[in-house]
C-alpha cells in the first residue's frame, strides 16, 4: 500500500524511538519533495513546488524539539484543519520569514515543514524561504503580517514525477546545546530533506548552521 502524509503522521505520533522518529519525519519531507501543494483563497490559487523542507517536531511524551516555536498554537495540529499553513516570524522588523506546512490533527503535537526552497507557480526560479513568503503575500494581496490568516488556505497535495534526490541532513544551530547518542546522531535537531545539486542551496545555508548527513 502506498504511503501518504497521514498514514506516516499516525505511525510517527505512536513512536517513542528516537531513530525511528527521524525515519519517519524524513519520509513525510521526502513525500513532500515529490508532490505538488496548491493553496487556494477567495477563487485564486497558486502552485508550490518544494525542493528543500525542514521538520519541526514536538511530541510532549516523546521527542522534543527545542528549534519548534513552544508557545504558538497555530504551528500544532488541528482536527478541524489538519493540513494548513504556518507563518513564521511576524515580527515586521525581522527580515527572514518562512510559511510552514503543519500537519496533524492532535493539538497536542506539532508538526510542520518550513518550505525552505520552492519554485513558485511553475516559474522555474528556485526561491528561498523569504521570497516564497513574500510570494504569498503578494499573490493573495496580503499587506501585512496582521492580516494572515493560517487556515484561510484550502490546501491540496498531490504527487508529482519531478526529479529530486533527496539529501537528509539534521540541522543544528552552532549556538544551541547539542546532544549526542553513542551513534553520533543529534538529539532535538530538526530534519532537512533536500536537493544538492543546484547553487541556490549553499545560498541558503547559514553560518550558524551546521548540517550533519543522516541519510
Amino acid at each position: 500500500m502506498e504511503q501518504t502524509i497521514f498514514s506516516i503522521y499516525k505511525n510517527l505520533i505512536k513512536e517513542d524511538d528516537y531513530h525511528k522518529v527521524v525515519d519517519y519525519l524524513g519520509d513525510i519531507g521526502e513525500l513532500l519533495l515529490h508532490s505538488i501543494i496548491t493553496l487556494k483563497r477567495d477563487n485564486k490559487e497558486l502552485i508550490l513546488k518544494p525542493y528543500w523542507v525542514e521538520a519541526y517536531y514536538r511530541d510532549y511524551r516523546h521527542f522534543v524539539d527545542v528549534y519548534a516555536h513552544d508557545n504558538d498554537v497555530l504551528q500544532k495540529g488541528d482536527k478541524n484543519k489538519p493540513i494548513h499553513l504556518y507563518l513564521h516570524h511576524r515580527n515586521p522588523n525581522c527580515k527572514i520569514i518562512g510559511i510552514d506546512l503543519a500537519i496533524g490533527d492532535d493539538e497536542h503535537i506539532l508538526l510542520s515543514y518550513l518550505l525552505k526552497v520552492c519554485v513558485v507557480n511553475n516559474n522555474d526560479t528556485y526561491l528561498l524561504q523569504s521570497d516564497v513568503a513574500k510570494q504569498i503575500f503578494d499573490f493573495f494581496e496580503i499587506d501585512n503580517y496582521k492580516d494572515f490568516k493560517d487556515k484561510d488556505y484550502e490546501i491540496n497535495i498531490k504527487k508529482d514525477n519531478r526529479e529530486v534526490y533527496p539529501h537528509r541532513y539534521l540541522r543544528v544551530l552552532s549556538n544551541k546545546a547539542i546532544k549526542k547518542d553513542k551513534e553520533g546522531l543529534y538529539y532535538s535537531a530538526p530534519l532537512a530533506i533536500f536537493n544538492m545539486t543546484n547553487s541556490l542551496f549553499k545560498e541558503g545555508l547559514s553560518p550558524k548552521t551546521i548540517y550533519y548527513r543522516y541519510k
